[in-house]
């Protein structure tokens, strides 16, 4: 599943680039609209989960360790994609103020 979401991160963002390139834009906002698309792609797509994906071998407090960052990442999935998605959306920032 992680590798049929990556490929679909990059074809996405092959296609946005295109279209973004399509307009008469500066260089430089081109590239910031490409990162923040892409950036609120990871965690819809859960590719988060890339980063903890394989357990390298390690002593016993070191694997407690590694467990407690990947249940972080795994369980602030969805209040990342709320937050990109609901509150750092500029119409629902707007009706808030």
């Amino acid at each position: 599943t992680l590798q049929v979401n990556f490929f679909l991160l990059f074809n996405i963002l092959r296609i946005l680039l295109s279209k973004i390139r399509a307009f008469n834009s500066s260089e430089h906002n081109q590239n910031r609209r490409a990162v923040k698309a892409t950036l609120i792609l990871v965690p819809l797509l859960g590719l988060q989960n890339l980063l903890t994906a394989v357990k390298p071998s390690m002593g016993r407090e070191a694997s407690f360790y590694w467990e407690l960052v990947n249940a972080i990442f795994i369980s602030f999935q969805g209040a990342a994609v709320s937050l990109i998605f609901c509150f750092f959306n500029g119409e629902v920032t707007s009706v808030v103020r």
